[in-house]
């Protein structure tokens, strides 16, 4: 089998006495160990990759909201066939397997960051929505600004020397 490496192997011969006779047995031990390198290359470092990618949407501004929800949309995509691609390669059995767990905690992460996205997208669009319900209502009024600092005014002289400040 190319998926394990045979660390070695023992073999005994027994015999057996039975009512209907006697008789000798074979019995074999094979030790080996499952190579981890195909599943490391093929399934866990793709996976980490698309998560981390998925990462990306925390630093799109919340108004790039297509780039923002079709970078999630594609990283589920991404991890649904290799997902599939992954149950194919391994036996079908009734319980789960760590592998199952793990690509269901991928998922997970990926669906929080969709759902993040989409959650942004809604306080975004409300705060807009908020600032336009102001503007209609007083049109007059005119945006706070936040007064200079002193030491940070280029026109005001230094009392001291008379000259002005770099700023």
């Amino acid at each position: 089998l190319p998926e394990f490496n045979i660390l070695g192997h023992r073999q005994r011969l027994i015999e057996a006495s039975l009512s209907s006779g006697n008789y000798s047995r074979l019995l074999a031990d094979v030790q080996f160990t499952r190579a981890s390198g195909h599943y490391l290359i093929q399934i866990f470092l793709p996976t980490i990759l698309i998560v981390m990618m998925s990462w990306l949407v925390f630093w799109l501004s919340p108004e790039h909201v297509s780039a923002r929800v079709g970078l999630c949309a594609v990283s589920i995509l991404a991890l649904s066939t290799l997902m599939v691609s992954a149950k194919k390669e391994l036996l079908k059995i009734s319980y789960l397997k760590a592998l199952d767990i793990y690509l269901g905690v991928c998922m997970l992460y990926l669906l929080g960051a969709l759902m993040e996205c989409v959650f942004v997208s809604y306080i975004a669009q409300a705060l807009q929505a908020s600032k336009a319900k102001d503007a209609q209502q007083d049109p007059d009024r005119k945006p706070a600004r936040a007064k200079p600092q002193q030491g940070l005014q280029k026109d005001t002289p230094c009392p001291e020397t008379n000259k002005y400040r770099p700023v």
